[in-house]
């Protein structure tokens, strides 16, 4: 018993002996390699942004009420039409800066209304041609990432409408210009992709509010000055696409 113990203490301190200097071969520092993260930076887009859009416009205002089918078809006919934007900006501290926006909707609409003249009826060719025209300084806003940003401005200017209607027949030809102006407010948005340096491709959104009070009209050259009972509301929205330009 005693050999047999004496052997097994033997082989215990062998294989303890052994675990020991295993373990503290496991146990050696491990060189680790430091690795630096980095994440993408702002692209400098520069401090003058130029932007050139066309598109799609439309007015979102009501229409007159107690007008026939044909003369609300017409008129809504001349709701939507080319939206032409610009603007540039000069961006400072903290990409925030002002510019100049420039927006115009051009509408055309050709159509036939019937007229009662209250003992005939008959059928009038009709043509009419609408234009909004919105020029106002701008704050400017830009949220700017990895070859894209969003950019906003916003404005308070001058808001102009004019609409001119011809109605016509083989016997009668009558045109009409009506003309005002009034202050609105302009915000356009865009998200800018860029192509190379210093272009990029933008996708737009616009928005516009105004009412004119009073029209000057013009009635086969005569003009006078008439106060609307009903405002011409200048409410519109426009989605459009084009260049812009960053130095």
């Amino acid at each position: 018993m005693k050999n047999i113990y004496s052997s097994l203490s033997t082989i215990i301190i062998i294989l303890i002996s052994t675990s020991s200097t295993i373990f503290a071969q496991n146990q050696q520092p491990t060189d680790y390699t430091k690795t630096n993260v980095s994440f993408p930076a702002e692209e400098d887009l520069g401090s003058v942004r130029i932007s050139i859009s066309a598109g799609y416009g439309r007015r979102i205002a009501s229409g007159a009420e107690n007008v026939s089918t044909a003369e609300s078809d017409f008129t809504d006919g001349l709701r939507g039409g080319l939206d032409i934007s610009g603007s540039i900006s000069y961006v400072g501290k903290k990409n925030l800066g002002v510019g100049l926006l420039i927006s115009s909707l051009s509408t055309s609409n050709d159509g036939n209304i019937p007229f009662n003249d209250g003992v005939t009826n008959f059928n009038l060719k009709a043509s009419g041609k609408d234009k909004i025209l919105f020029v106002g300084p701008a704050f400017f806003v830009r949220f700017p990432g990895k070859g894209v940003s969003f950019n906003m401005l916003m404005s308070l200017g001058y808001h102009g409408y004019s609409s001119e209607i011809r109605l016509s027949n083989s016997q009668i030809s009558v045109s009409a210009l009506g003309e005002g102006s009034t202050v609105g407010f302009g915000f356009d948005g865009s998200l800018d992709i860029k192509l190379a340096q210093n272009v990029h491709l933008g996708f737009g959104l616009n928005a516009f509010t105004g009412a004119v009070s009073e029209l000057d009209i013009t009635v086969n050259g005569k003009k006078e000055t008439q106060k609307l009972s009903e405002k011409e509301n200048l409410i519109r929205l426009g989605v459009n696409t084009g260049l812009r330009f960053t130095f």
